[in-house]
């Protein structure tokens, strides 16, 4: 059973299933997929279920939830991503514990390069985020010494009252710290990673955005790139049914070629609160397909939308369109009644559904 949370704009789900492993034994399943925005409070949480926080936007990890006390913390595997849920969980006291190295020694890095493990016999797809995305962020055919020269450059210019060594010493600090039972990373690559985000804050102070900050261009960069490193994972219940579950992922996600594995899923937590970006992104670059051709990839019987009806934001009028347009093939949900103002005809109407609802494999519902 999977329930999706009305929790306004944002995502929660909770997946409570018993699976049956080859060797015959039983294996409870109970995770909760994001934690809804910060208004949000979950209703009855269960005390020792596991949590994944798909990403760090505050939308999907600032829900409360103060009696959770959660096995394992499911996160993205990305060293910054990790950092700031981690702060995030602790600042805001929305579980029943909030200390830095407790919380620390639960998290779980996930990536596309390994099946999320909830049980030794019983592993999910990853589909993302792409391991080691960050070092495509590096320039191509540029010395090290080069690039330092030029980054120190920017930081001089910025007034920062440090070189991009003196970054990389303190990152081994605070990744020692982090990673306690989190991840294990060799010095070479981390000073490989600080030179790369390094380098991608410059690109967006004097390339992407042009005569900007250093703390503007921070800040874009943590808001930017945070989508690209959603959790985007499929789990399969007791009854064979398949939920794709999509953090705010770009559409490009669901279009890479894969080994032994497929996107193909019954059920469809709609990417980004059903935003252009979840399918669409031929206004940023022309090599991404249409919605189509996104959708088809998936093939979904159901189609979730969790948001808080955003106006303007998403949910975007030509997504619901295009997914209202699939019915009855394709069954649409709306955690929430959309009622748009900037674009939808009068006798376009799109009903919600109940708070919260809840899909039992995929039964009656669908008829």
């Amino acid at each position: 059973m999977v329930t999706f949370y009305n929790c306004f704009h944002g995502d929660c789900a909770f997946i409570s299933d018993t699976i049956t492993l080859p060797n015959g034994t039983p294996e409870q399943v109970k995770l909760y997929v994001d934690l809804g925005p910060a208004r949000f409070h979950i209703p009855n949480p269960v005390p020792d279920a596991d949590l994944l926080i798909s990403h760090s936007d505050n939308d999907h990890c600032l829900g409360k939830a103060s009696t959770l006390n959660p096995r394992r913390i499911f996160v993205p595997a990305f060293f910054m991503e990790m950092a700031i849920i981690l702060h995030k969980l602790v600042t805001h006291h929305n579980l029943s514990i909030h200390k830095y190295p407790v919380l620390a020694h639960k998290f779980i890095p996930v990536d596309d390069g390994h099946p999320l493990v909830y049980a030794p016999n019983l592993k999910w797809d990853v589909f993302n985020p792409c391991r080691n995305l960050w070092m495509n962020w590096l320039p191509p055919q540029v010395s090290l010494i080069s690039l330092k020269a030029t980054l120190n450059n920017f930081l001089s210019s910025n007034h920062i009252d440090a070189d991009v060594d003196a970054l990389i010493e303190l990152s081994k600090g605070a990744q020692a710290f982090y990673s306690d039972g989190v991840a294990d990373v060799s010095e070479d690559e981390l000073e490989r990673f600080v030179l790369a985000v390094t380098y991608r804050i410059y690109q967006y102070a004097n390339t992407r955005h042009g005569g900007l900050s250093i703390s503007r261009a921070v800040s874009l960069f943590k808001c930017s790139e945070v989508n690209d490193y959603s959790i985007v994972f499929k789990f399969i219940d007791s009854n064979g049914k398949s939920f794709l579950f999509t953090g705010d992922a770009p559409c490009c996600v669901y279009t890479r070629n894969y080994t032994n594995k497929s996107v193909q899923s019954d059920v469809l937590k709609v990417p980004h609160h059903g935003s252009n970006t979840g399918f669409d992104m031929d206004h940023i670059t022309q090599s991404t397909p249409p919605y189509s051709e996104v959708l088809n990839n998936i093939n979904p019987k159901v189609m979730v939308v969790s948001h808080g009806d955003h106006k303007p934001g998403p949910p975007d009028v030509e997504v619901i369109r295009f997914l209202n347009n699939q019915q009855p093939n394709r069954l649409l949900l709306l955690t929430t009644d959309i009622v748009k103002n900037n674009g939808l005809n009068p006798s376009e109407s799109y009903m919600g559904v109940q708070t919260p609802y809840t899909i039992h494999g995929i039964n009656a519902e669908i008829r």
